[in-house]
């Protein structure tokens, strides 16, 4: 499995949006990613993993749990947030 990690350059202080985007390819559909991303707000007080699969969305976002890509991506990063 392949995962494309993207790191923006350093930015100025308030270009607080998206720091890290991976794309990571699913476990169960052929040819499909997910966008995998850790994103902060200018106060930083809310910093948090999003990923696009449904199995984010509709059942991990919930319980503030994160689904495999998330932790797939946090492994090969090792601990950012």
């Amino acid at each position: 499995m392949s995962i494309f990690i993207h790191r923006p350059k350093s930015e100025p202080r308030h270009h607080h949006r998206v720091r890290v985007w991976a794309y990571v390819p699913s476990r169960s559909r052929v040819n499909l990613n997910h966008l995998v991303a850790f994103i902060r707000t200018k106060n930083d007080d809310v910093r948090r993993w999003v990923c696009d699969c449904e199995d984010f969305m509709f059942r991990q976002i919930g319980q503030r749990r994160h689904c495999n890509h998330i932790k797939d991506v946090r492994r090969e990063l090792g601990q950012i947030a």
